[in-house]
């Protein structure tokens, strides 16, 4: 989950201030392309989800946080379809926070243990050969427990 979930204008009338509700799974879309910079096919696999559905959360995202910039309305992130590192049954972690990827069967979650990045791997390569895209380190495997 984000640290902050809650945005809100300055403005002397708080009673009377609409409210934009943007989902986690559509702050991660803004947050994988937009901060991060990766291509929407790589966010779509990190999120376990088809590249259609991830540009329609992206979409989506974009608008209601631009709808709360220039309208003036306070916007709150929660709710979605996504899941937590605990959800991972039978796998150990080392980070928490908001990840919504899961493996396929027979396929692999790549972790980057310094930042916390993950994704379904889906290519023939190691996770251990392959270079975390957010900070540069090393991926490793998801053992199972």
């Amino acid at each position: 989950m984000p640290s902050v979930n809650y945005f809100m204008p300055v403005t002397d009338d708080k009673t009377n201030l609409d409210e934009i509700v943007i989902t986690v799974d559509e702050y991660e879309s803004l947050r994988l392309k937009d901060l991060i910079g990766l291509e929407q096919t790589e966010a779509a696999i990190m999120m376990g989800i088809s590249q259609a559905t991830f540009n329609r959360l992206l979409t989506s995202a974009r608008k209601k946080v631009s709808e709360a910039i220039i309208n003036g309305k306070a916007l709150r992130i929660e709710g979605g379809n996504f899941k937590t590192f605990d959800q991972f049954i039978g796998y150990r972690h080392g980070h928490h926070g908001m990840e919504s990827v899961t493996a396929s069967e027979g396929g692999d979650i790549c972790i980057c243990n310094e930042c916390g990045y993950s994704f379904e791997n889906k290519r023939d390569k190691e996770c251990n050969s392959l270079k975390c895209p957010v900070c540069g380190h090393q991926m490793e495997k998801l053992k199972k427990i």
